[in-house]
């Protein structure tokens, strides 16, 4: 987070820092590819006579173009996961976290940190960061009833929840935003029919004739 930051103050683009996780993976495989034209350069044929040694050119041509043709399919690859990552955060947030929070559980509060485009577009966290958010919620069993109090409080986030200060701060001050644009929906009626007619609610009755049974014996005279 710190690294977005230094970004955006230098007016930088700040996508770049966000999926720095998906850059690193290219680079790295780049990397290990490279190691395979390690072959063309152990591999010669030698001159018994004079002693001159000549590479296989044809061998360079084709580590190349395997190389090449590899690390274009991982390209892909990468680029359809993130694309499918946009489509699902796109819609999740279109089809189930339309319901009340209140009514989520442990699994889509952790799922609506990880995944939510509003969450990623207010905030300056990257993929690792919400991921691990995310994870903290789930151990500490966080559900929807309980989790716009322990967001948008930081101290709560980090003496509860684990979370590092300077992310719990931030996240803090993202969900208050969030909460103040109506991004989320805090209807807290859960009471609605399976024909979707909401059931007004209704106070618990409780039955104390049993326990007031005995002001109701007549007094002895």
């Amino acid at each position: 987070m710190a690294a977005i930051n230094i970004a955006r103050e230098a007016k930088s683009k700040v996508w770049l820092v966000k999926h720095q996780g998906s850059i690193f993976r290219c680079v790295r495989m780049f990397c290990q590819l490279l190691t395979f034209f390690f072959i063309p350069v152990l591999v010669y044929e030698r001159d018994p006579e004079t002693g001159f040694q000549q590479d296989f050119k044809w061998l360079w041509y084709l580590v190349a173009g395997l190389v090449a043709g590899f690390y274009c399919l991982f390209l892909f690859s990468v680029l359809r996961q993130a694309r499918r990552g946009r489509q699902d955060a796109a819609k999740m947030s279109l089809d189930h976290f339309e319901q009340p929070v209140y009514s989520w559980s442990v699994d889509e509060v952790a799922m609506w940190i990880e995944k939510s485009p509003k969450l990623s577009e207010v905030s300056t966290f990257t993929e690792g960061e919400l991921t691990g958010i995310a994870e903290k919620f789930r151990n500490a069993r966080i559900s929807g009833e309980s989790f716009l109090e322990v967001s948008t409080d930081s101290q709560i986030l980090v003496k509860d929840i684990g979370v590092a200060v300077g992310e719990a701060l931030h996240l803090s001050s993202v969900m208050s935003k969030i909460i103040a644009r109506g991004y989320l929906n805090l209807d807290q009626n859960h009471g609605d029919d399976p024909d979707g007619d909401e059931v007004p609610f209704k106070e618990p009755f409780f039955d104390t004739r049993s326990n007031n049974s005995d002001l109701e014996q007549p007094l002895a005279s």
